[in-house]
């Protein structure tokens, strides 16, 4: 393909690949607007395939953006099979909720949430974190504040 003017608008392996910061069976991919594509436009976002039980973050916290927490079903040919049961703590009296099919959450700006446990994962489940920011994953990896813990069989970390 001859380069062109709109050759910079594409992003693809190996730079959407990465390496998570928490030891995972599959690879995932991420983008920040700033990083890849030279923008200050609003979006970070990553691709997750979790296939075993795992606790993604124990330390409330909170941003000064907006955040999609996405959860799908790993079959991409019916993305609603999901079987998986998944905590998410939120709020400053910090609220549990149980996700056991389908769902996005809506995290507005200010709002405290996780842990975020992957706690019974019996069918794969696609893990797509959305951030209305144009560099949370390359910042976060730059000033690694959060850390990730895998669950043993016996449920501790």
């Amino acid at each position: 393909m001859a380069e062109n003017d709109y050759s910079k608008l594409f992003l693809t392996e190996p730079e959407l690949r990465n390496k998570p910061l928490i030891k995972m069976t599959y690879p995932g991919a991420y983008i920040d607007s700033e990083r890849h594509f030279g923008t200050q436009t609003n979006l970070s976002m990553a691709w997750r395939y979790i296939k075993e039980p795992i606790l993604f973050d124990r330390i409330p916290h909170a941003h000064a953006f907006d955040e999609f927490l996405c959860f799908m079903g790993g079959n991409l040919e019916d993305i609603f099979d999901f079987d998986a049961t998944i905590e998410l703590t939120m709020g400053k009296e910090l609220k549990m909720f149980l996700i056991e099919k389908a769902t996005v959450v809506h995290i507005p700006a200010g709002l405290i949430h996780t842990p975020l446990t992957f706690k019974r994962v019996d069918k794969p489940v696609l893990f797509h974190p959305i951030a209305l920011t144009p560099a949370y994953y390359s910042k976060f990896a730059e000033n690694k504040k959060t850390v990730f813990y895998p669950i043993k069989e016996d449920g501790t970390i």
